[in-house]
This record gives structure tokens, sequence and C-alpha cells, in this order.
């Protein structure tokens, strides 16, 4: 599992930028997400660019992130502990749910029908452990004495 960087204080610090580029419209969402209370505590990072040329970009990033943010909450509930494998568990029925989600808002939407999105995120406990998915070509970055890929 990565060791995520952590500030003086301890705490994990997480940032995010983004910038429209090209296009007419900004199509990235992110959301940065403190799960769980007590011992069980989690942090969610994720990170959705809609696809570029594709309708309602914005729209599909933003569905994303909240089917995501909204199926890991709901998976915390059923932790049975905080391994690997559980965490792994948890974050697949996220993207899972994400991907449901934007499939079935544009089968329902004329105007977003084909739109699609990147999405990756992090799911990391309060010593900076954790996994990482990704769906596309967006990419995570971990600093720590230099970014790695």
């Amino acid at each position: 599992m990565p060791d995520m960087s952590k500030g003086s204080s301890g705490k994990i610090l997480t940032c995010f930028r983004t910038e429209k580029g090209i296009r007419d419209r900004n199509e990235d969402a992110c959301g940065v997400f403190s799960l769980g209370s007590g011992e069980v505590s989690l942090y969610l990072l994720a990170v959705a660019d809609g696809l570029g040329g594709h309708p309602a970009g914005e729209v599909a990033s933003a569905l994303a992130i909240r089917a995501l943010h909204q199926a890991v909450s709901t998976g915390m509930n059923t932790l049975p502990d905080l391994k690997q494998s559980s965490l792994e568990t948890i974050l697949a029925a996220g993207f899972s749910k994400a991907n449901w989600d934007v499939i079935n808002h544009a089968s329902g939407n004329p105007r977003c029908l084909g739109m699609g999105t990147t999405l990756v995120a992090a799911l990391i406990n309060q010593e900076g452990e954790g996994i990482l998915g990704n769906v596309g070509d967006s990419r995570a970055y971990l600093f720590s004495k230099g970014p790695e890929r």
C-alpha cells in the first residue's frame, strides 16, 4: 500500500487544480471526502474528467464523483476490517456504481447520450495507506520527496 505524504502536523495534505483547457467549459469534477468515524476512518480522493468531444462531459464527471462517494460511504457500513482486500471491494463497488449511474442517466436523457468520463480515486486510512483505482487516461500522483506516477 502506498504511503501518502503527510504535513508537519501529521495530517494528510490534499490539493486539486482544474482547468478547462481548450474546451468551452470545464468538464472536471473533484472530491475530497472524510468517511466514517471512530476507529474506522477513511479518506476518499477522486477526480473525474468528462470525455472531450462527447456530449455532457460535465454531467458525467459530476455524476461519477457523486455515485462513487455514495457507494463508498454505504460500503463503509459493511466493512469487516481495513485490510486491502476489503478496501478494494468497496472502491470497486464505487466504480461500478459510478459507471451504472452515468450509463443510466445518459440512456434517459437524449442530450447526454454518449457522455462519458474518466475516474481516478484513492481510498486511504489515517496513516496514509490505501488503494488506488483508475478508469481512463486521468492520472494520480503521489508526492513524497518528489512526484511518483
